[in-house]
């Protein structure tokens, strides 16, 4: 199927008067929304720095990677800049009837993850360089192990459980019993992975039963269970039920793995000159919660 030719970015730019920020994500990009003069509607995403530059070029090397693999599951990409540092997408919004992090139900979940099942379907050839290169999570490592070998980092996950009023948690974890079991994963590294699937990052419109999901600059070749138990500890976090056949579709190995790198990455110092925020770490303690109580029902 031939792509449909690029709108010419200086439109783009003519319409930036009308920027109206996103309310959600964390990245320092500029990301909103533009109105045309015709009166359409756009998502924009443009770099601000020389990391988000360098990860939204990515970005657009993968949404013309999978849409000249005809996957379905994003939206159509409208405009490049000249650099490509900066891109427009297709509006999905409330007005075509497009729900973002509301409403989720069965069929819902059902569908993204299909979506998600279809990635890790697409052919691996000819993966653009950048996707082989950037790489954002590393699942070989044992999250757990700085916590096991520093008794300091224990007692600030401690703390940080405590003040969540999740000391019974806190008691079970912040151990030398629990935190020097013998933590093995196999985590293979060997399928097209989104590596950022979260409830924010998937659209859906329950007219047409349609997902559409963005954000894919973590785009590589990593673990499935990962990426599939990411997403269902997003939505569970939410307050959504999982069911059956759902919850049978938790891995063990996963959610442990998640709830030690996010645990990780909530004690992480923030950087003044990153798209890091306390909300960003406030998150990161959340979903490592949420994964650790999915994990200790199996």
């Amino acid at each position: 199927m031939k792509a449909s030719p690029l709108l010419n970015w200086a439109t783009i730019e003519s319409s930036l008067g009308t920027f109206r920020p996103a309310s959600s994500g964390y990245t320092q990009a500029k990301r909103g929304f533009v109105t045309l003069s015709d009166g359409t509607m756009l998502f924009v995403k443009i770099g601000s720095d020389e990391t988000t530059k360098k990860w939204i070029q990515k970005e657009i090397d993968v949404y013309q990677f999978l849409s000249a693999h005809n996957y379905t599951s994003i939206p159509k990409l409208l405009s490049i800049n000249n650099e490509s540092t900066g891109f427009a997408l297709e509006y999905l919004g409330s007005t075509n009837n497009w729900e973002w992090e509301t409403t989720w139900t069965n069929a819902r979940l059902q569908a993204t993850i299909d979506a998600m099942d279809a990635l890790a379907g697409a052919a691996k050839d000819n993966l653009p360089e950048s996707v082989l290169k950037i790489r954002m999570i590393n699942e070989l490592g044992n999250p757990w192990q700085m916590f096991a070998n520093d008794l300091a980092t224990q007692d600030r996950l401690r703390l940080k459980l405590e003040e969540a009023n999740k000391h019974t948690l806190a008691t079970e974890i912040c151990n030398d019993t629990f935190l020097k079991q013998n933590f093995t994963f196999d985590l293979p590294q060997d399928t097209l992975v989104h590596y950022d699937i979260r409830r924010d990052n998937c659209a859906w419109n329950a007219d047409t039963k349609q997902v559409k999901i963005i954000d894919w600059n973590w785009l590589q070749l990593g673990n499935r269970d990962i990426d599939r138990n990411a997403l269902f500890v997003s939505v569970a976090a939410s307050g959504f039920r999982l069911t059956p056949p759902f919850r049978n579709r938790l891995n063990k190995d996963a959610l442990l793995w998640l709830t030690g790198a996010w645990f990780r990455a909530s004690l992480a110092p923030i950087k003044s000159s990153t798209f890091e925020t306390n909300s960003l770490r406030t998150y990161q303690l959340e979903s490592a919660i949420t994964a650790y109580e999915l994990a200790a029902h199996l």
